[in-house]
């Protein structure tokens, strides 16, 4: 996907292609949140790629017992030595299993989780978040303002890309490190604001905000958890994303 800018002209990573992303997307087939439902690996800021749609429409929304949404992103940007964190993400998303809210759910836990576990290797970080009160908002308010965040983040990518297991299992270890960043966005059931602010003030905060997004999203055997979708690049562990060119990409980003 092609992204037109006003801003600087930003350059190659590598040439004569473009630094590969990855973006994944997953929806809990819930009753309670009626959308069309997504799943699939996206490649964003620079690949080629698939994606695999499967619809399904609900007949319930959240607001018809008036909890009203949380929309929440956490991004972290980490040191990729050895490409370790472009294979982890990308190890994980081929385990999702979205057929179920459970299996979205326990996939939110498990890429927090993992995520946690490499806190040595986390430089930067963004939060945001937006409540949606269920007595005042409008019906689809939330799935709209959920959109368009995705949306935002899926426009710093210009091409789509998969990379296939044994792409990851033979990467080679000699690759540069550079960094990677890896956005979860999700949308959860009541007010939890306060998972996603402060969340980027420190490396112990972002820690926490982990911790509780894994638990919120396990609530109910997950059907607490609406949507989600996890975004990252570099996707190929071939590829090494450098400094100046993520913070052009991702302003938002505050050192921890």
């Amino acid at each position: 996907m092609e992204v037109l800018s006003l801003k600087k002209k930003k350059k190659n990573y590598y040439s004569p292609d473009k630094m590969p992303s990855c973006r994944f997307i997953f929806v809990a087939a819930t009753t309670r949140w009626c959308l069309t439902t997504t799943y699939g690996l996206m490649v964003g800021s620079k690949i080629e790629g698939r994606r695999r749609v499967e619809r399904n429409i609900f007949n319930k929304n959240p607001f018809d017992r008036r909890p009203g949404a949380t929309i929440g992103l956490l991004q972290v940007a980490m040191t990729n030595e050895k490409a370790l964190a472009s294979k982890f993400l990308g190890d994980e998303a081929k385990r999702l299993d979205a057929r179920s809210a459970r299996g979205l759910s326990m996939f939110v836990e498990s890429i927090c989780t993992g995520l946690s576990r490499r806190d040595d290797s986390w430089v930067y970080a963004h939060t945001s978040e937006k409540w949606f009160n269920g007595a005042e908002a409008e019906r689809n308010d939330h799935e709209r303002y959920y959109n368009r965040l995705t949306n935002k983040e899926a426009a710093k990518f210009e091409k789509e890309y998969i990379p296939s297991s044994q792409e990851l299992k033979e990467a080679s270890d000699d690759v540069a490190g550079g960094y990677c960043v890896a956005s979860l966005i999700v949308a959860l059931e009541g007010d939890l604001r306060s998972i996603f602010q402060g969340a980027a003030n420190s490396v112990t905060d972002f820690r926490y905000a982990l911790a509780d997004l894994a638990a919120a999203a396990t609530v109910d055997d997950g059907y607490s958890l609406f949507n989600a979708e996890l975004l990252w690049t570099p996707s190929s562990p071939q590829e090494t994303l450098l400094r100046e060119d993520m913070l052009l990409d991702f302003p938002e980003l505050l050192a921890l």
